[in-house]
């Protein structure tokens, strides 16, 4: 049967289990830490995303009507008259 040697001081054990106990307590709040930003980034990333959409469709709709206005609006002679006053003054 084997022993342990006799050189190890049971008291070195426990300020090792402790000093692991210790880091492990660290970890776990590093974790939670990160998983805290993670969330927070996930839902900045959401946010924009939603923003570059709404942008995106406010820009799909000015382009319509800058488009309607040129082909409804340019076309007629008098449209030409208000808009040239508009610019110059």
């Amino acid at each position: 049967m084997h022993t342990l040697p006799t050189r190890i001081n049971p008291s070195d054990v426990c300020v090792c289990l402790c000093s692991l106990l210790g880091e492990a307590s660290e970890l776990n709040s590093t974790v939670s830490a990160l998983q805290q930003q993670l969330y927070e980034a996930r839902k900045s990333f959401s946010d924009l995303e939603e923003s570059k959409l709404s942008l995106e469709k406010d820009i799909s709709c000015k382009t319509n009507s800058l488009l309607i206005d040129r082909e409804k609006c340019m076309t007629l002679p008098f449209c030409h008259s208000v808009v040239w006053i508009l610019t110059v003054s």
